[in-house]
């Protein structure tokens, strides 16, 4: 009696997994699912820094994004792909990536991303959604945030701001310095410029250099970073 009692037991829960099953699958567009779920997301984002993301670090393949940063959780996003294939690479890209000090993961969601009817009427707010389509990801490409790597390891945040400062002067708009001894890797830190041009020209200029005996590379930063003021400045 007790083994059929399992067996029991055991029968509802396979008739449980495949329901389950059974819902992804009307959830899920033909050929895979199309739609990553992000997490580990930098606190304060709102819509359109979600947006600036997505464009610079995918340019084509992604239908729209949706970000959900209410005060109860973390922030989180959804991404929707034009094919599975182009979603499973953006899932690999994303995984480990760094936006801001915060390493991002990416998962399948539950259900599919579909884009609002009306992209127009669609505003940037802090939890909303974005249809921006694939001309307009495409297009619309801002570019002004360059990241600077294997910086001095023990070059604190101050002596790098004095370092933009004494280099780059007023045309720097913000920075944001992650440097910690204690994991053994070098300080990395991502600066936004006044503007595109500037930013193409540092790049140009210092693509590579010595700093108190480091190699520093500079590359463009795979997202743009949220105007803030320099700390200690004025």
């Amino acid at each position: 009696e007790k083994d059929k009692e399992k067996d029991k037991e055991k029968d509802k829960e396979k008739d449980k997994d495949k329901d389950k099953f059974k819902e992804r699958e009307k959830t899920t567009a033909p050929g895979g699912p199309q739609t990553l779920h992000i997490t580990g997301l930098p606190p304060g984002i709102q819509q359109k820094d979600l947006d600036n993301f997505v464009r610079n670090t995918f340019r084509r393949g992604c239908t729209g994004s949706k970000l959900d940063a209410t005060l109860a959780r973390a922030p989180r996003a959804f991404l929707g792909f034009k094919t599975h294939k182009l979603a499973d690479k953006a899932r690999h890209d994303i995984n480990g990536l760094e936006w801001e000090g915060h390493v991002l993961r990416a998962d399948w969601a539950r259900s599919e991303y579909r884009p609002p009817q009306n992209h127009a009427a669609t505003p940037s707010t802090t939890a909303g959604s974005s249809a921006a389509g694939a001309a307009e990801i495409e297009e619309s490409t801002t570019r002004c945030t360059l990241q600077f790597r294997n910086l001095p390891s023990d070059y604190s945040e101050a002596q790098f701001n004095q370092f933009l400062q004494d280099t780059f002067g007023s045309t720097v708009v913000c920075s944001n310095f992650k440097g910690d001894a204690t994991d053994g890797r070098p300080p990395i830190a991502w600066v936004l410029f006044e503007s595109e041009q500037v930013a193409s020209e540092v790049v140009a200029a210092y693509e590579s250099f010595r700093l108190e005996g480091a190699k520093v590379t500079v590359r463009y930063s795979r997202s743009e970073m949220i105007p803030r003021k320099v700390p200690g400045e004025a």
